[in-house]
């Protein structure tokens, strides 16, 4: 049987906005995030969604209440889907930190499928581990449409285990705060992916294929300097 499954990122954060390292900590939407909120609203009010599914963090059911109150659903949240854990760096400023900070985000962003951070950080293996675990339980197939709000890492793990991808290329998927991924199953585990953004008050153009990029992990704090002050 044929089915879609959207998959959204929350709406952007106070902590997005100030490049803050935000793992775990429950946030709030900054204004831009709840804008995206209503372009994911706008995007998906008139489709026949049956089941809108976030994490149980803040920010992803913030951004799926109001669509879910428009379509009448109950909003099916769960910690399996919660963003990874970055322990003691969570809080952080990559704009402006001590050296302790850059040298443990560099650490671990040279190695994030296996390493840790201190103080309770999970590897995206562990995320694979929860996403597995989510994806054993779930079935979609006679769902019809289906909406997962969810996190930048927790995606990168979820997309990457819908389409079939490795661990090292779910690291490169890059997801915007407004940017929506459809996926349609039709007699066959590999789906047809598309994409749009959310927001901009025009019809949707959907464009085939996954966003990537080889800095999608996180920008590293020399680069970033670099990059905010150039010589």
């Amino acid at each position: 049987m044929s089915h879609t499954i959207y998959i959204a990122r929350h709406g952007q954060t106070t902590w997005n906005l100030e490049v803050r390292v935000q793992g775990q900590e429950d946030v709030q939407l900054s204004r831009d995030g709840y804008r995206h909120r209503r372009g994911l609203f706008f995007l998906l009010k008139d489709r026949p969604i049956k089941r809108i599914i976030t994490s149980a963090m803040r920010r992803t059911i913030l951004t799926a209440s109001p669509l879910a109150g428009h379509l009448n659903l109950a909003l099916e949240s769960t910690p399996e889907l919660n963003e990874i854990s970055l322990g003691l760096l969570e809080g952080e400023s990559i704009k402006d930190c001590d050296a302790w900070t850059e040298e443990t985000w560099t650490w671990w962003l040279e190695d994030p499928l296996h390493r840790r951070v201190p103080g309770g950080g999970e590897s995206y293996l562990d995320v694979f581990t929860r996403v597995d675990s989510f994806l054993s339980r779930i079935s979609f197939d006679d769902s019809g449409e289906v909406l997962i709000v969810g996190h930048f890492r927790a995606n990168q793990v979820l997309l990457s285990r819908m389409l079939g991808l490795s661990p090292e290329e779910a690291l490169d998927i890059c997801q915007a705060n407004n940017l929506v991924y459809r996926l349609n199953f039709s007699g066959s585990n590999q789906p047809v992916l598309d994409h749009t953004y959310t927001g901009n008050g025009m019809e949707p153009v959907w464009e085939n294929g996954l966003i990537t990029s080889p800095v999608a992990r996180g920008p590293f704090v020399s680069d970033f300097k670099k990059a905010n002050n150039p010589g």
